[in-house]
């Protein structure tokens, strides 16, 4: 298993931020996320774990990242040039301990890539993250919560699967003609969402739920669904077979989910907390 270092990192309470500070401090990922399977394959060169994580133990929610060892100088040079005032400290990987007590689920995507989440332009009043944080909240002495978001490069036809659902439309019917029946098409009714989303560099997404109590679980997964858009997708939740392999996957950061979510739906779902979001 790949070296991982844990980062948690804080930030004053006053300090303002918004989920287009966290999209500025993804957009540096994508290059680094890139081995070819040359690098891999050849030279023996390590893929590159992110983990994009917001977790509750001892009654309080922090905001954490695990990443590749090697990676770590890399990542708390942007973060801290996006978040000037934050702090960051290594940490011991508190899910070593605390994974075999936990019961883990998977966010998964319903639809295909292309197909679009709220944004933080969907949120006007409030910041998207007090929909989990509310729940994180609640825990009581003892419990634990653990969100994981895994990111990882995407593959390189989710674009252009999107660019060709936009080309041809979708059936609305068919008429007659000398050589048989042709199928009338019309535009995508979320066309304009598609649009914007394959405009955007984009990450496959594991998204992983953990919790020390079973009953949490379901309560986490449903509030996720304040990021679906009526004309687009929605997360579903996943509860694995294999307990214990998915616990392992946990615990090392694994990405197995190839489904992508582009910059701004990632900065949507996992951001610092903003002046909107009490934490207690």
């Amino acid at each position: 298993m790949p070296k991982l270092t844990t980062l948690l990192v804080t930030i004053p309470r006053e300090t303002e931020v918004t989920a287009e500070s966290a999209a500025t401090f993804l957009s540096t990922f994508p290059t680094i996320l890139h081995k070819s399977l040359f690098d891999v394959w050849i030279k023996g060169e390590e893929k590159p774990t992110i983990a994009l994580e917001v977790a509750v133990w001892e009654q309080k929610i922090r905001f954490l990242v695990s990443c590749s060892s090697y990676l770590t100088q890399f990542i708390i040079s942007q973060i801290q040039s996006t978040y000037p005032l934050s702090v960051i400290v290594p940490i011991e990987d508190p899910l070593i301990s605390l994974a075999p007590k936990l019961s883990v689920g998977e966010l998964k995507l319903r639809l295909a890539s292309f197909y679009p989440l709220k944004t933080w332009a969907d949120f006007r009043d409030t910041d998207p993250i007090n929909s989990y944080l509310s729940v994180m909240s609640k825990a009581e002495v003892g419990e634990v919560m653990w969100l994981s978001f895994v990111i990882a490069e995407s593959p390189g036809n989710w674009q252009s699967s999107g660019r060709a659902a936009l080309d041809n439309g979708r059936v609305t019917g068919s008429t007659k003609t000398q050589n048989g029946y042709q199928e009338k098409r019309s535009t995508l009714p979320n066309a304009r969402g598609i649009e914007e989303k394959i405009g955007q560099m984009g990450f496959s997404v594991t998204a992983r739920l953990a919790v020390s109590h079973a009953n949490r679980l379901s309560e986490l997964g449903a509030v996720f669904g304040v990021f679906a858009r009526p004309d687009g997708n929605r997360w579903e939740l996943n509860k694995p077979i294999l307990m214990e392999k998915a616990r392992k996957n946990l615990v090392g950061r694994i990405p197995r989910d190839k489904r992508v979510i582009s910059v701004s739906e990632l900065a949507t779902i996992w951001h610092l907390p903003s002046d909107k979001v009490r934490i207690p």
